[in-house]
């Protein structure tokens, strides 16, 4: 601003000391314009950023809410899923548990049937020894 401010005073000295020719003048508005134009370009950027920055300062609410919802999702998937695995960690123990019980009830009728075979067995030995020694 201060460029603009002595430049029309540079101007108002030359027009009382010699009246200006059309290519001085033509210079001199070159530069107004240029100065004027760099301003104009300035104000219009600030106008844009301030435009820009409202913009997304509205657009922050809306995805802040969306953001929080998507959170909300994940989170209680991940406790649905969390649930779930308990829940399925549950079933295996008592899954474990009542297979651990049916072999033990498999080996206890194994070794029922071993001991009444073993009998069956020193029984048939036991009479087999007494014919053998009968005759």
């Amino acid at each position: 601003e201060t460029e603009t401010a002595e430049q029309p005073q540079e101007m108002h000295s030359d027009i009382t000391t010699s009246p200006p020719t059309i290519a001085q003048r033509l210079k001199q508005e070159l530069a107004l314009s240029s100065i004027h134009r760099n301003e104009v370009e300035s104000h219009w950027r600030q106008i844009l950023r301030k435009e820009k920055f409202q913009e997304l300062k509205d657009e922050i609410g809306p995805l802040a809410e969306y953001h929080e919802r998507n959170v909300k999702r994940k989170i209680h998937v991940i406790e649905s899923t969390q649930q779930e695995f308990d829940h399925l960690q549950e079933l295996y123990r008592k899954t474990m548990v009542a297979n651990i019980l049916r072999m033990e009830e498999l080996i206890t009728i194994h070794d029922d049937q071993m001991i009444l075979l073993e009998r069956d067995f020193r029984e048939r030995v036991s009479l087999l020894q007494k014919e053998f020694h009968c005759d």
